[in-house]
């Protein structure tokens, strides 16, 4: 049974990047960074996200959730529900 809260995706700009991804992990996030320093968190709601940073007193300057949208939540759900399958595979 799929889970019924996907994960939370979170863009976070800080310039405590460092300090920031490791209380994030150690939070049980998980964090990429980008080339331009940017950090993605998934794993953790935006407002934890931000009680964490306020917590270890890191300063965040831009922090914005990803929420999936409708469609999104709908073909995650019936990903494994396929009502029609082309000729050619099942004639394979």
């Amino acid at each position: 049974m799929p889970s019924s809260r996907p994960a939370a995706t979170a863009p976070a700009l800080t310039p405590d990047a460092g300090e920031f991804t490791q209380a994030l992990l150690a939070a049980g996030a998980n964090v990429t960074s980008s080339e331009s320093g940017a950090l993605t968190v998934t794993g953790l709601e935006a407002s934890e996200i931000g009680d964490l940073a306020a917590h270890k007193r890191l300063r965040v300057h831009e922090l914005s959730p990803i929420t999936a949208s409708l469609e999104d939540a709908f073909m995650e759900l019936t990903k494994d529900e396929v009502e029609y399958r082309p000729t050619e595979l099942l004639a394979a």
